[in-house]
């Protein structure tokens, strides 16, 4: 049988390995140089360019929840300030359960305001339905 005198690509120690292919002193060597390889792949596998699509795309996201967040906060105020009542507040003022108001909305009787999914009924309705 052979013996070839090598040096470890991962230890840089000196060993006689058994095989003229053989690149590293011993098993945990070659799973270390394996697990190091691997890492380097992973950090060499995005190139700068793939960085920054990620980065614009998280910077876009975050931009998205402000201007949903901002708005939220513009439906809060309006209704805040009663221009705007919610289904349920306009039920509880006329008195009508929420499936009349349903019925009354697809007749064109009252003039509804979408924010998102949120429908928003305008005060000055209350004064035009009594």
């Amino acid at each position: 049988m052979a013996e070839y005198k090598r040096v470890c690509n991962f230890c840089q120690k000196d060993f006689i390995a058994q095989k003229y292919n053989t690149k590293t002193c011993s098993n945990r060597c070659a799973n270390l140089s394996h697990k190091m390889k691997v890492r380097q792949d992973k950090e060499n596998m995005f190139n700068d360019n793939e960085v920054y699509k990620r980065l614009l795309n998280k910077i876009l996201l975050s931009v998205e929840r402000i201007e949903k967040a901002l708005e939220l906060q513009g439906i809060k105020e309006k209704v805040s300030n009663e221009e705007l009542l919610t289904t349920e507040k306009y039920c509880e003022l006329m008195n009508i359960h929420k499936r009349t108001l349903r019925r009354m909305i697809e007749r064109k009787e009252v003039e509804i305001t979408k924010q998102g999914n949120k429908i928003f009924i305008n005060k000055n309705q209350l004064l035009l339905n009594n």
